[in-house]
């Protein structure tokens, strides 16, 4: 809610904000000459005051449940670790190697990547993946 963002900006003293697009679709908010924030993390912060806008560690991310870096309705958004927010990816276990024109398969094992090859379409890196998901993964 546009309203509720401002009418907390302005309560929060800030006279002057910055909106500005970053180059992997989110949308970034400067207060005042101050720190640089997603505007995901602000509308969070907006709907949840207690909750720690600056603590940056790997148990503190928020998520947009539906994928959508535009959409930061507060339905939309909830706090995840960094290993949780992983999952919500579209891609999982796969992107796309400009340098090769190949698909690069890779998993994440104790927090080391651990690369399984490069493939010429995205199932076979999706299936390269998981194979490696089941060998590796297992609970």
């Amino acid at each position: 809610d546009d309203g509720k963002l401002y009418r907390w900006l302005k309560k929060a003293g800030w006279r002057e904000v910055i909106l500005t697009p970053s180059s992997d679709g989110y949308c970034n908010i400067k207060l005042g000459n101050r720190k640089l924030y997603p505007l995901h993390r602000v509308i969070y912060k907006i709907y949840n005051p207690e909750w720690n806008i600056n603590d940056n560690s790997k148990k503190n991310h928020i998520d947009h449940i539906n994928r959508n870096r535009s959409d930061n309705s507060i339905e939309n958004l909830r706090v995840v670790t960094q290993q949780q927010n992983n999952f919500n990816t579209k891609a999982k276990g796969y992107t796309f190697h400009k340098q090769k024109n190949k698909y690069m398969a890779t998993i994440t094992i104790n927090g080391k990547h651990k690369h399984l090859g490069y493939y010429d379409t995205p199932e076979e890196a999706e299936d390269a993946y998981l194979v490696a998901k089941s060998l590796y993964h297992q609970i």
